[in-house]
């Protein structure tokens, strides 16, 4: 997901915003989203694996599932920040992910 910080005007979603608009009628743009939006949950996967095991996690979840649902987070947070025009509401968010 790409982000812009557009002065006055609040956050601008790249990425969600097509996904929305024309994910049952165009397959190759949701596809392209879905690549985008996918890519950096995919990069926290070793991580996370590595942290559970280090710590002997046995979760009925998966690296996989944890880092998209941070990334379903992380999307929120900037639909919330838009939502109030203003990045308060999407710190408090990030500050819960955080803990």
């Amino acid at each position: 997901m790409i982000v812009k910080r557009k002065q006055g005007a609040g956050f601008h979603l790249l990425v969600v915003i097509p996904v929305q608009e024309t994910y049952e009628i165009s397959p190759t743009i949701r596809a392209a989203c879905e690549r985008r939006t996918t890519c950096h949950p995919e990069t926290l996967e070793p991580e996370l694996e590595a942290a559970m095991r280090d710590r002997n996690v046995l979760p009925r979840w998966t690296a996989k599932s944890l880092a998209r649902y941070k990334q379903a987070i992380v999307q929120g947070t900037f639909i919330l920040a838009k939502a109030t025009c203003g990045a308060a509401a999407a710190a408090n968010s990030l500050g819960h992910l955080r803990r």
